[in-house]
This record gives structure tokens, C-alpha cells and sequence, in this order.
């Protein structure tokens, strides 16, 4: 089958992602001896690793790029380029011989940050930002080249994304308590869980290969879980990573913006949202197990001490700047046999007791959980409408307390919802605890006078929290205090 392009610019590309071992560069060599119409060029960090006679791929390019990031700063605006791949995808558009673009990148690496470099949006930043670099005297040849050629946006655009998983090794890659590793060997802050989980949830196809190496059962859990973090996907099962490879070249199937919402959490929330606005009829004697995903929602903060000692022995917890180091394999058997068992992702926003000013940021794959700072609830910001809120029902609690809730989505199989929310409201503040807060909140002339005395009724075993508005913390003060706590209350009633 002919995949033959008219001539058209940009080039397309396909982003292949995936772990050491799960068969990319397989795929490679099938995609570089197929049948398909098209002079490929393809960008790789290992050369050694394709072995084709070359004869065979006399028509295309294989060029071996060793990461390179260039770091470009001006005022409020910062990026990070991956200079390898602006350098040699504006050397392949000077060319003009190749008809599509095959980018390998590495098992560390998010597909997101690479393929958002290809929108518009990055491109016309990028402009801006060499323009004013410019005018400050500074200069950097590889980003002026690509800035000349109109941006990544103008050069190549992102076709499809793929990713490439190992059908033998998807559970225990889930379960791994391990980091993982650059280029460099250096460890990021990023778990190889969590990094699975990110490569899974942006792809628009995504290939289990090495289908056969385990039983019809685990295909079938393998394909469920694919399905519940990326319900949009395209999933293909094979071995030897022998597909039809019009399945991934040249499908105009990759929108970015539809991709950065396609996870099966952000789907949850807003499946969530609809229900809420109008509760399907449900039978008393309807069970909530096998469940693959669902919400937990609750309008009461979690007590710090009791949320702490709970998930502690069952997670790897990891906070901005510390891990809580435990016995790795103690606590995946404890997590294994725990309501979280069936759990292989969780993600959303939490509300601690102490924290009166940020919401908690949450996110789980398999036993690794990471929690940190978000942004400032709604009510803080002045941004908070009580009418737009569809958990705010005019009582007391929702009048103090505003948007501020616990909002986790659970992603598994056969998953015991009501046993995971039973445990996670024993982790809420009591009646007695939550009355307590509320006189601190109601006798209160400002925020920071709220969080000072929640902080001396509680101890907390968490890390400190700076105030973080999306971009990294910075320091503010509350000059609006009784004003705005006045306003806050008057728009929730």
C-alpha cells in the first residue's frame, strides 16, 4: 500500500515513544522496509541500535542525534529546546528531499514536551522571544535558523504519536518503584510509572507489543487499563511490532489540544460533572465493584496526621523536595494488598486542613504518589462563583469553605469503590475537628490569620508549601483580607 504524499509543507512526523526494550526500534526497521511510498528521514539517539543492511534503506536517512538542550531566557519568559532536534529538522527542511520524518525519542522522554514545540503557538513564542534576545545583543544560530525557517510549526507538524509498550513487562512496569534516567544517566524528578502513564495518556496510538508472550487474561486487563488512562487511543496488538504501517504514517490523526485532554482522568472529572448536573436513575441494589474508574468528592479536608500515616506505608511519597524513603518492596506488597491494589492511577486536587490558602495537587501511578502545591483555591483568587458550582449546596460548610474540596479520580480494574472511599474518609477531619475549623474560619479577619491558627490546631507531617500561581512559587501578600473574605461570602450566599 502507497502512502506517497503530494508535495506540501511542513513534513510530517511521527513521534515514537516508549521504554528500552518495548520494541521501538523494531518498529523502525519494519517501518524503514515496508512498502509505503515515502522517502523517510528518521531521528534516533542510538544508531548502533538499528541494524538494517543498508541496501535495504539505500531510499531514506537515519541520523543519530545526541540530546542537546538550549535554555533561552528573557523577563517572564523561559523555555527549553531540544537543540538536536531544531538543528537537524531545519537542516532536513533546507534539504527538501524527504517526504516524512520519523522522531525516536528517548525511553525518559515526555512526548507532550516534544510535540508541543511543533504548535503554533510555541513557534510564534519562540519568534518573540529570539526577537527580543535580539535586540539585547544575544544570539543563538541553531534557534535563528529554525525562527527563519517561520518556527517548528512552519518546518513540521506532528501526524501521529505513538507509543510502544511491552505486553510482559506493563504490570511490573507499573509497580516499579525506579526512577527514571536521561540520556545523561541522570535521575529527573520523574518516576518510570510516572513516566509510562505520560507516554500512555498523550499518544493517539498506542502498540502492545509482544502480544503473545502472555496469556488472553492479561491482554484483556493490558487493553483495559490502555483504554481507562486514554479512552481516545488507537490500540493495536502485536509481536514483533508487525502492523500495517499506514496505521501510523501519514493518518492526520494527532491534534495536540485534543491530546493534552484525552487521559482518562480529565475525562472522569468532566463525566463527573455531567452526571452531577443530571443523576442517572440508579438501583439500591446496583454494586459499586469492578468499577474501572470513578471520582471521590468530599467537601471535608483531610486531617494531615491521619492522611499521612495512611498512605505512608502503602506509596512511595514524593514531595517537591523530599521522598519518603521506605522498604521499596515492603511497600508494594502492603499497596498490592490494600484497597489500592486494583488502582493503577489516581490523579486530581486535595484539600488539607492546615492548607486553607492552596488546594493540594495529587498524582499516582502505580505505588508511586506525588503530592504537591497547586495553584490558590478559586475563593482566594476572587474568581469563586457559588451559582457555577455544582458540589455547592448553600449550607454552611459550602458558604466557609468554597470551592474547597477533595476531587480524585480512581482509574483500575475490579476496583472496591466503596471500600477505597471508606478509607479515605476516615482520613477526614471529624465532626468535632470540622466545628473546630469552622470557628477558626468565622471569628477570622484575614487568610493568613486562618491558616496561622489551623496551623496550630493540627500537626502536619507534610512538607511546607510556598503560594504557587502555575509557573513556580513566588511571594504574595493578602492586602485584600477582611474585604475580600467579606465579598467571599456574600457571593455564596
Amino acid at each position: 500500500m502507497s502512502l506517497k504524499l503530494a508535495n506540501r509543507d511542513p513534513i510530517p512526523i511521527t513521534l515514537l515513544s516508549g521504554f528500552l526494550g518495548a520494541g521501538k526500534t523494531t518498529l523502525l526497521e519494519h517501518i524503514l522496509t515496508s512498502n509505503h511510498g515515502l522517502k523517510i528521514a528518521v531521528v534516533i539517539n542510538d544508531m548502533a541500535s538499528v541494524n538494517i543492511d543498508a541496501e535495504l534503506i539505500s531510499n531514506h536517512k537515519v541520523t543519530t542525534v545526541k540530546e542537546q538542550l538550549i535554555q533561552l531566557q528573557n523577563g517572564c519568559i523561559c523555555c527549553t529546546l531540544r537543540g538536536d532536534l531544531l538543528e537537524e529538522l531545519a537542516s532536513l527542511a533546507k534539504d527538501n528531499q524527504f517526504q516524512y520524518i520519523v522522531i525516536e525519542s528517548s525511553g525518559a522522554s515526555e512526548p507532550m514536551l516534544i510535540a508541543e514545540t511543533f504548535t503554533h503557538e510555541y513557534s510564534e513564542m519562540l519568534k518573540q522571544l529570539y526577537t527580543d534576545l535580539q535586540k539585547s545583543h544575544e544570539n543563538n544560530e541553531i534557534v535563528g535558523n529554525v525562527v527563519k525557517l517561520g518556527g517548528l510549526s512552519a518546518i513540521a507538524t506532528i501526524d501521529t504519536c505513538v507509543t510502544v509498550v511491552d505486553a510482559f513487562n506493563f504490570i511490573s512496569n507499573f509497580e516499579t518503584v525506579e526512577f527514571a534516567r536521561d540520556a545523561n544517566g541522570d535521575v529527573p524528578e520523574k518516576t518510570l510509572s510516572d513516566l509510562m502513564v505520560d507516554q500512555l495518556e498523550f499518544a493517539n496510538v498506542i502498540i502492545i507489543n509482544k502480544a503473545s508472550a502472555v496469556n488472553a487474561e492479561t491482554q484483556y486487563k493490558i487493553r483495559e487499563v490502555i483504554n481507562n488512562l486514554n479512552p481516545s487511543a488507537r490500540i493495536i496488538s502485536t509481536d514483533y511490532c508487525q502492523i500495517d504501517v499506514s496505521q501510523i504514517l501519514n493518518t492526520k490523526m494527532f491534534d495536540f489540544h485534543q491530546a493534552m485532554h484525552s487521559s482518562g482522568w480529565l475525562k472522569s472529572f468532566e463525566e463527573e460533572i455531567e452526571r452531577r448536573k443530571a443523576p442517572p436513575i440508579r438501583h439500591e441494589s446496583e454494586l459499586e465493584y469492578g468499577l474501572n474508574n470513578f471520582v471521590y468528592i468530599s467537601k471535608r479536608p483531610f486531617h494531615p496526621v491521619r492522611l499521612y500515616n495512611f498512605l505512608v506505608d502503602k506509596f512511595i511519597l514524593i514531595e517537591d523536595s523530599f521522598i519518603h524513603e521506605n522498604d521499596p518492596n515492603s511497600i508494594i506488597i502492603k499497596k498490592r494488598n490494600s484497597v489500592f491494589g486494583s488502582v493503577v492511577r489516581s490523579k486530581g486536587f486535595f484539600w488539607l486542613a492546615t492548607r486553607f490558602l492552596m488546594k493540594g495537587e495529587w498524582s499516582c501511578a502505580g505505588s508511586m504518589l506525588t503530592l504537591k502545591n497547586g495553584n490558590p483555591w478559586f475563593s482566594i483568587m476572587g474568581q469563586y462563583d457559588a451559582k457555577e458550582d455544582i458540589y455547592n449546596n448553600g449550607d454552611l460548610i459550602s458558604r466557609l469553605f468554597a470551592d474547597r474540596r477533595q476531587e480524585i479520580v480512581f482509574i483500575g480494574l475490579f476496583m472496591n469503590k466503596n471500600a477505597i472511599i471508606q478509607e479515605l474518609d476516615k482520613c477526614l477531619v471529624n465532626d468535632r475537628e470540622l466545628m473546630a475549623i469552622e470557628k477558626i474560619v468565622f471569628e477570622a479577619s484575614s487568610y493568613m490569620e486562618i491558616e496561622n491558627n489551623l496551623q496550630l490546631l493540627f500537626e502536619d507531617p507534610f512538607e511546607e508549601w510556598g503560594i504557587h500561581f502555575g509557573s513556580g512559587p513566588v511571594d504574595v501578600e493578602y492586602e485584600e483580607d477582611e474585604d475580600l473574605m467579606d465579598e467571599e461570602m456574600d457571593t455564596q450566599t
